[in-house]
């Protein structure tokens, strides 16, 4: 346990150091020729639907929030017990904080930075109740995710958005902690 409380302060203060050595490096040098913006979205991240709203907090930083409806599917396959699906959805909320980097330059090369497409690194926390809906799950009481990960985020027209991260998740289900070294999500977004 002291190992892993060790490891989340070492990834939190890692992050920490980025953001702040992104800022003073920036604070000379960046003019953005669109900038960024507060958001409200319709998001589908495959599995699961979400009300988002991100907030501008500063030039190139946004914190947001969201709730809706999270799923999750799995595979397995052993020689004694064959082949299994499971399947759950739950009412799931999230928090984070995302520092958007290279603003100037994806304007200088006539990149759209509409609906705040740029790439990212970010922070996130969430959780997640007792499954609503679930199949071969054995018991799905909910849990909590503590995520680091680099992203992207494009426009795709002036409404809609492509958006995918990638990076480490600490998670647990009230019972252990997890860490998967590798953790994505993918989607897309309505601007409202």
């Amino acid at each position: 346990m002291r190992n892993l409380q060790k490891q989340i302060y070492s990834i939190a203060l890692f992050f920490l150091f980025f953001v702040i050595t992104q800022k003073s490096i920036a604070q000379d040098t960046v003019t953005i020729a669109k900038p960024l913006q507060s958001l409200n979205k319709i998001k589908l991240i495959i599995p699961g639907i979400f009300f988002e709203h991100e907030h501008l907090i500063s030039p190139s930083t946004t914190v947001y929030g969201g709730i809706g409806i999270g799923a999750g599917v799995a595979y397995s396959y052993s020689n004694w017990g064959g082949s299994n699906w499971a399947f759950s959805m739950s009412p799931t909320a999230y928090l984070g904080l995302r520092n958007y980097y290279n603003l100037e330059k994806r304007a200088k090369k006539g990149r759209q930075t509409r609906n705040n497409a740029a790439n990212f690194f970010g922070v996130e926390i969430g959780g997640s109740t007792k499954a609503i809906v679930e199949k071969n799950t054995y018991g799905n009481d909910g849990g909590m995710a503590l995520d680091i990960f680099w992203g992207i985020q494009r426009s795709l027209g002036r409404k809609i958005n492509f958006e995918m991260q990638l990076g480490p998740s600490l998670g647990t289900d009230f019972e252990e902690f997890k860490l998967h070294t590798v953790s994505g999500k993918i989607g897309f977004s309505y601007i409202l």
